[in-house]
C-alpha cells in the first residue's frame, strides 16, 4: 500500500513539474498570459474576479472571446465584427460596441475561463505546500522499506534454515571423512609394526 501511494505522489509530482514548466516556457515566449477580469462586462460567461488563460494565435474570427490592450489596460470581449486590420469588440453584458482595435493589440484569445483555474491561481502557496508535504512524506516512506531488489536478494525463513541444514550436512561429511581417513591412517600403521615384529621374530 505504501509502494502504490508513493508512486502515485511522484507521478502527480513529476506531472505538475512538467505542467508548470511547460506554462513558464510558453508565458516567457508570449504564447500564453493569465489575467484577472476586474468587471462584468462579459457576465455570464466571465464573471469579475474570474482569472483567464489567454492564447496568442495567428489569426482570429468572429465570435472569438479576446483580450487585447487599450490605453495601458487589459479587455476581454467578444469579435463583433472583423475588416482586414480592425476588429471591432463587445462585451455580452454591454449594450454599446467598442471603437476599432487594431489586431497588433491583440494579447489572445480566451481557452479557459475561471474554475479549476481560480482555485489554482488563489491557492497556489497553499497547493505547492501541500505537494511539497506530500512528496516528502512518500520520500520518507521509500527510505524505510526495502526496494524490490533488495527484497528479493533476502533469503526467507525456509531458505536460511535449508541453508543452515546444509551446512550442518557438510560440516558433518568433512568431519567423518576425516575421522576416516585418521582411522585408515591408525590402522595401516598397526599393520606396519605387527609384520615389522614377525619378521623380527622370524629372523632370530
Amino acid at each position: 500500500m505504501a509502494k502504490i501511494f508513493k508512486r502515485i505522489i511522484d507521478i502527480i509530482f513529476i506531472t505538475v513539474i512538467i505542467v508548470l514548466a511547460l506554462y513558464f516556457i510558453l508565458r516567457f515566449i508570449g504564447k500564453i498570459e493569465i489575467c484577472e477580469v476586474e468587471t462584468g462586462s462579459m457576465e455570464d460567461g466571465i464573471h469579475a474576479g474570474d482569472y483567464v488563460l489567454i492564447h496568442q494565435k495567428n489569426n482570429y474570427e468572429i465570435g472569438d472571446v479576446i483580450t487585447y490592450k487599450k490605453d495601458g489596460y487589459y479587455v476581454t470581449h467578444r469579435i463583433v465584427k472583423k475588416k482586414e486590420e480592425e476588429i471591432v469588440t463587445k462585451g455580452d453584458a454591454n449594450n454599446t460596441e467598442d471603437d476599432a482595435i487594431n489586431v497588433s493589440t491583440i494579447v489572445g484569445k480566451v481557452i479557459l475561463v475561471g474554475g479549476i483555474l481560480n482555485i489554482i491561481i488563489k491557492f497556489k502557496f497553499a497547493i505547492a505546500a501541500m505537494f511539497l508535504s506530500l512528496y516528502l512524506i512518500s520520500c520518507y516512506i521509500g527510505k524505510d522499506e526495502p526496494s524490490e531488489k533488495e527484497e528479493t536478494n533476502l533469503p526467507k525463513d525456509e531458505d536460511r534454515s535449508q541453508e543452515e541444514i546444509q551446512i550442518k550436512k557438510n560440516i558433518q561429511t568433512t568431519a567423518t571423512t576425516k575421522r576416516v581417513k585418521r582411522n585408515k591412517k591408525t590402522t595401516s600403521r598397526k599393520r606396519l609394526k605387527k609384520r615389522i615384529r614377525v619378521e623380527y621374530r622370524k629372523n632370530k
